[in-house]
């Protein structure tokens, strides 16, 4: 993938279903890998794989992925 997404928002909320949708609509550009990250005051969730966005969202349950702020590519 050669592009990047990137949200905030003002509270903790469930981010991987809207980092996952963002992946599908960078993946035209490539689809070699995809990686995450989401940032709460827990800290930070990373997650990377290499794969389709939707092979690497199963695999990895990117979908349960939650904080204040994300980041995919």
């Amino acid at each position: 993938m050669c592009g990047i997404f990137g949200i905030v928002t003002d509270h903790r909320r469930t981010l991987g279903p809207i980092l996952i949708e963002a992946g599908r609509r960078l993946s035209y550009r490539g689809y070699d890998s995809v990686g995450c990250a989401t940032l709460d005051d827990e800290g930070i969730d990373l997650r990377k794989d290499v794969g389709r966005v939707d092979e690497v969202a199963e695999r990895l349950n990117l979908a349960e992925m939650a904080g204040r702020r994300g980041i995919l590519q």
